[in-house]
């Protein structure tokens, strides 16, 4: 049965600690270089092994999240 979690590894391009600001919890996000392009990633502080950093390597399991981009004309 298909489920949605990925293996994903990729160097890290930009990093930042953020606030949702509906329920006021705190969680790191980062946006990814992958081989299949780039990938934002979000994570609870707690569910980290240390903080991401530009540059480095991020690696794991994670949910599979997404929006459907508008319909282009262009590729109509």
């Amino acid at each position: 049965e298909p489920t949605a979690v990925v293996l994903l590894a990729g160097i890290v391009e930009e990093t930042a600690a953020r606030v949702n600001p509906v329920t006021g919890e705190a969680y790191r996000w980062a946006r990814v270089a992958t081989l299949g392009g780039a990938v934002d990633v979000v994570a609870a502080p707690a569910d980290l092994d240390g903080e991401p950093a530009v540059g480095g390597v991020l690696a794991g399991t994670f949910w599979l999240s997404a929006r459907l981009a508008p319909a282009r004309a262009d590729l109509a």
